[in-house]
């Protein structure tokens, strides 16, 4: 599409396409957040992250967040998993982390207080979330 320009009455170009229709300006719009509660959920997002390595194991083991707001969680896996260990599951929250070497990410908001463990995809403890209020 081609676009002309073509000075307005205040002397700054107006860009028209090639059919003569006004493009719209480019305008910032003061006091905007990027997060618009009409369209997106606008609350904070807890963002934690664990590690699994051949030094530490599966680190931290325990994390805590606030119930009710959203969390990503960003795993870091350092080393190749096998077996069940190669894909981790929140039972509580119906989420399947499918684990390769790098960062392996879930996001979800805890509804209840109370411990979340995250287990293999056979159901042993890997990890515990701890939701407080």
């Amino acid at each position: 599409m081609r676009i002309f320009s073509q000075k307005n009455k205040t002397g700054k170009k107006k860009k028209k396409n090639m059919y003569g229709v006004a493009l719209p300006e480019n305008k910032p719009i003061e006091n905007q957040s990027e997060c618009d509660p009409e369209f997106a959920n606008c609350l904070e997002a807890q963002k934690l992250l664990m590690e699994v390595s051949r030094e530490r194991g599966v680190y931290p083991r325990s994390l805590s967040v606030k119930k009710g707001l959203p969390v990503e969680l960003s795993i870091d896996t350092k080393i190749p998993l096998g077996g069940c260990m190669s894909v981790w599951v929140i039972p509580d929250y119906n989420i399947t982390i499918p684990m390769k070497v790098g960062v392996n990410r879930a996001v979800f908001t805890p509804t209840k207080t109370g411990t979340v463990e995250m287990t293999c995809s056979m159901g042993s403890l890997m990890a515990r979330l701890n939701v407080v209020n």
